[in-house]
């Protein structure tokens, strides 16, 4: 998600106040997804205000931006008995920016991460490596975007969900999109995630029911049904992001 860091399916969920040409043409001229490969974490911490602000020191050391990588830092809004309360991705633009082994002592950002990480980071809930599928966020509101949906799948037929993921969402009032790929680090039998941006919680819950009926919605619904299983929801807000420029 960026954001930051996506959703459904039974897609059960989405509304925006977008212009729908404007999507689609925004898609059609994206060659490949800015962000390649997305690193996942969530945590279980008490100290929400010191992690943020260790993110945010980190973000400004500048060790991130020699490798053209992104961040984002959420607080979950909703996530039923899921124990995390933040939301962590980094977002790698090719293979070449993902981290080297020696990554957490090459620069005082990252060793001072490393630091706050032991003292505030709380327990790590899942970590989890995705593949991007797509990832479509206009580049000139990708900042906008700070309530993220998102959606874990086990995805049997992933050739055909893909494309019928992308069609509703073309034909939907949603601009900013994503469905990524487990590559590594699953344990609930997940295979890919899904998830749509908004402005807004506000934003996402008044056209809930409105995309719920759409015919479009109910058809693909049906197709949808033998080709994933639902393992869970969430929602998460942005409160610390730099991934914005990765889609200028």
């Amino acid at each position: 998600m960026k954001g930051t860091t996506f959703v459904a399916l039974a897609l059960a969920a989405f509304a925006g106040t977008s212009n729908i040409g404007a999507v689609a043409a925004h898609h059609e001229r994206a060659e490949a997804p800015p962000v390649a490969y997305v690193w996942h974490t969530e945590l279980k911490t008490t100290r929400g205000i010191a992690l943020e602000t260790s993110t945010e020191n980190f973000i400004k050391s500048g060790a991130l931006q020699a490798r053209g990588v992104g961040m984002g830092l959420y607080t979950v809004t909703a996530s039923g008995l899921h124990p995390a309360t933040h939301v962590r991705e980094f977002y790698y633009p090719n293979a070449a920016s993902l981290p080297s082994p020696d990554v957490m002592t090459s620069t005082k950002g990252h060793m001072a991460l490393r630091e706050a990480n032991e003292e505030i980071a709380g327990e790590i809930v899942t970590s989890t490596m995705y593949k991007t599928v797509m990832e479509v966020i206009p580049a000139e509101s990708a900042g906008e975007y700070k309530v993220f949906v998102s959606y874990h799948m086990n995805v049997s037929d992933p050739a055909n969900y893909a494309p019928l993921f992308e069609e509703l969402m073309k034909n939907s009032d949603n601009e900013a999109y994503g469905l990524r790929q487990v590559i590594a680090g699953d344990t609930s039998g997940e295979t890919h995630m899904a998830w749509v941006g908004y402005r807004s919680l506000g934003d996402f819950v008044l056209g809930f029911d409105a995309f719920l009926a759409n015919p479009t919605t109910v058809a693909a619904r049906e197709k949808f049904a033998s080709m994933r299983e639902v393992i869970r929801t969430a929602i998460v807000t942005t409160v610390v992001e730099s991934g914005s420029a990765m889609f200028q």
